[in-house]
């Protein structure tokens, strides 16, 4: 999602209109009655009371505050979605596979301005499916005539994409409208908002077209540049430093991108050097694709795979890539007995191959070690994939074979004939199991400190996030920032800022070449002859 500022407005963010999650999903869960509207409109956030910033859940109903408050809206859909991936049930098109309770709870809407947000394509969305929705939440939060007022451009809606001129009050007060209640860790609920409202009867709305929603102070990515200015002091890293060396920090995540494998030779994706901004130099026709990323998502994969593959090419038939010193120095957490856990996007499994054992990493985004036929669904000989991609590269490379014109060989399935893929994750596509599972065994309950049997990596919470080499722009991953407690420390090693890393006072932020951001921690920290070893040893 991007903003751009209109002056004398404010912001104006690219809401998307295509959002696959939000038709079927309001096709399934009820609209409220105008009363039920009401009760959900001045309940607390069933977990924490709070009154200032709430959203309810489309698919089931609960109030919950947004991730500037306590985040517990975005804690509900990531637990959802660590138990949809245990059970096997539910998916990104929200609808699940069995009961109400396997929908996906992905699609939210804001009380602060009555914007939709959808954590599956983590954006705000704008969909006709959302109109039962609003328009009594419309005339609960501006009166009975609300609808009516917004078809006429009156103050109901607020203009699309502008950001909401006032925030929310800290004081504002809590006066249900009925009876409520929820348990403890279940939100506050449709039904327990209404009380006896929820038996009446739900009428649709009709069919008054809906505005685009606007922004709000629930998903700004900027750090104030006082707060960021603070955050880069160098007095901050060696916070961080002291921490390590004084054992106030023991347990550290670290989230990876694409940054991470630059230097081995690997391009990031939206760097000025990055595989987004370059396609013909990776082998890809742009004419072919109406966005960038369309290369990586799974629809246009289907109808034409042929860019991927050209683009596969171009970025693995090559020697043995060698990771590098920042690789190595995740190595050196391990050994140190300091890391919890890699959350790495890359699918070039380099932390593997720096000594970083598999029970430490999670390949959020997949690897190239295993393929699915994406007609059939049967697994696939992940050397289909390989011998088409050297295949390809050879083509492109010998004398008159004229780039990737009719060089392309796509691998198919032996079985049924269909298009083999590798299996890392596409646009459109899930994550694998393993990501919800550590967000759930990691981030969100996290065993109590204690067991004399557990790993000390694995005993207790989290103490520190290390973010590296990434744009946070990729959903779910760029959320996992703001899922930790605000006292956790978090550093930033990265070109540029991203998120809101830098907003919280414990925040360190490091901006320059990420190995040599490293080469410079572990000096602080009195590693750097072993560091300098490793990557010695790894050239020879």
């Amino acid at each position: 999602m991007s903003a751009v500022e209109i002056p004398g407005f404010g912001f104006a963010v690219t809401v998307k209109t295509d959002c696959p999650h939000i038709p079927p999903l309001c096709a399934r869960m009820a609209p409220p009655s105008d009363d039920l509207a009401r009760a959900l409109l001045a309940a607390p956030c069933g977990e924490c009371g709070d009154c200032r910033e709430n959203w309810v859940n489309v698919a089931d109903g609960k109030v919950l505050c947004s991730r500037y408050v306590s985040g517990h809206m975005l804690d509900h859909v990531m637990a959802a979605k660590v138990s949809a991936a245990a059970a096997g049930t539910g998916g990104v098109d929200g609808t699940g596979t069995g009961t109400e309770a396997s929908v996906n709870p992905c699609v939210a809407i804001s009380f602060s301005d009555l914007s939709v947000w959808c954590f599956e394509c983590d954006s705000y969305c704008s969909s006709p499916s959302t109109n039962a929705w609003l328009l009594p939440l419309r005339r609960a939060k501006f009166g009975p005539d609300a609808s009516e007022r917004a078809d006429a451009g009156g103050p109901a809606m607020a203009a699309p994409g502008l950001e909401p001129s006032a925030e929310p009050s800290a004081d504002a007060p809590c006066e249900p409208a009925g009876p409520i209640s929820a348990e403890p860790g279940q939100g506050t609920t449709a039904a327990a908002a209404a009380g006896a409202a929820s038996d009446a009867p739900i009428e649709p709305a009709g069919a008054a077209a809906a505005a685009a929603d606007s922004d709000d102070s629930s998903h700004g990515d900027d750090v104030a540049p006082d707060a960021l200015a603070a955050a880069c002091d160098p007095s901050r890293t060696e916070d961080f430093v002291a921490g390590i060396l004084d054992g106030s920090i023991r347990r550290i995540a670290v989230l990876a991108g694409a940054g991470l494998s630059v230097s081995a030779g690997i391009p990031d994706f939206r760097s000025s050097a990055g595989i987004y901004k370059n396609l013909a130099k990776f082998g890809v026709n742009a004419s072919e694709l109406e966005r960038p990323e369309d290369l990586f998502c799974i629809e246009f994969f289907r109808e034409n795979p042929e860019p991927f593959y050209a683009a596969s090419a171009m970025l693995f038939a090559k020697d043995a890539t060698k990771p590098t010193p920042s690789h190595f120095f995740l190595r050196l957490l391990h050994e140190k007995g300091l890391l919890r856990r890699v959350l790495t996007q890359n699918i070039d499994g380099l932390e593997l191959a720096a000594g970083v054992p598999q029970s430490r990493v999670v390949q959020c985004h997949g690897g190239m070690t295993a393929a699915t036929c994406t007609g059939c669904g049967r697994p696939a000989d992940i050397a289909l994939v390989n011998d088409a991609i050297q295949a390809t590269a050879a083509r492109m490379a010998a004398p008159g074979g004229g780039g990737a014109s009719g060089a392309v060989v796509i691998p198919h399935c032996p079985a049924c004939g269909g298009v083999v893929k590798p299996n890392i994750t596409f646009f459109g596509e899930d994550l694998p199991p393993s990501f919800y599972r550590t967000l759930h065994h990691d981030f969100l309950h996290p065993s109590p400190a204690g067991d004399p049997d557990a790993d000390p990596c694995d005993d207790g919470p989290i103490d520190a996030l290390i973010v590296m080499g990434t744009s946070l722009q990729v959903a779910p991953v760029s959320s996992v920032p703001q899922l930790l407690p605000k006292d956790v420390r978090r550093l930033l090693l990265n070109m540029e800022p991203v998120g809101e890393i830098g907003s919280l006072p414990g925040d360190a932020v490091v901006l320059g070449d990420l190995d040599s951001s490293c080469a410079k921690l572990a000096e602080q920290l009195g590693w750097t002859s072993e560091l300098e070893g490793l990557v010695r040893e790894a050239a020879a």
